[in-house]
């Protein structure tokens, strides 16, 4: 057995019910999603070890990726090939029981989906991913001057690696504002 099909067969596959976030009415207000063991996040809650109800996840939901939390288990019986997959969990603390409450009150109270209220609780599904990486610079940790006029670098430019000789990366604004040069100079 090779090292893939180890991993796949330690793999646990839970079904999941999921509020989305949408104005679209859904009976009970949850979906189906099948939730795979290594999605459970032990780095930032070592702790969890499922899925736990109020977890934020995002789902496909037609033809686009849309929040929701995680409302429990399936109680059904469904095939596997018919459900789709919870795609990432939120790096965010879990919605609390009485949060839950709330929103399912507020959605009775103004008879609305559910949903629709999970909609304007939860932050844009930007925000539930992680950062996108920064570009930072650093000058070559073997800078050598006499190389530089060698090369034909302009003294500006030269200046500029000076200045930002063994200090930490930064991003072109950052190195800019340090070198005191426009930032065209520093891309």
């Amino acid at each position: 057995m090779n090292h893939q099909e180890n991993a796949q067969d330690q793999m646990t596959l839970f079904r999941v019910q999921v509020m989305v976030a949408t104005a679209l009415p859904f009976e009970g207000g949850v979906l189906d999603y099948l939730m795979r063991s290594d999605q459970v996040p032990r780095i930032t809650q070592p702790e969890i070890t499922q899925p736990e109800i109020g977890q934020i996840v995002l789902v496909p939901l037609g033809s686009r990726t849309v929040p929701g939390i995680i409302m429990g288990h399936t109680k059904e019986n469904l095939d596997d090939k018919k459900l789709k997959s919870v795609e990432a969990i939120a790096d965010l603390p879990i919605l609390s029981p009485n949060m839950i409450d709330l929103m399912t009150w507020v959605a009775a109270w103004t008879m609305v989906p559910v949903g629709a209220v999970l909609k304007m609780v939860l932050p844009i599904k930007e925000a539930l991913l992680p950062p996108r990486g920064q570009k930072a610079w650093r000058p070559a940790s073997d800078l050598n001057l006499d190389m530089l006029q060698s090369m034909g670098v302009s003294a500006k430019r030269q200046s500029v690696l000076t200045a930002l000789h063994d200090i930490p990366p930064m991003t072109t604004g950052d190195a800019a504002l340090f070198a005191n040069v426009s930032p065209a100079m520093i891309n």
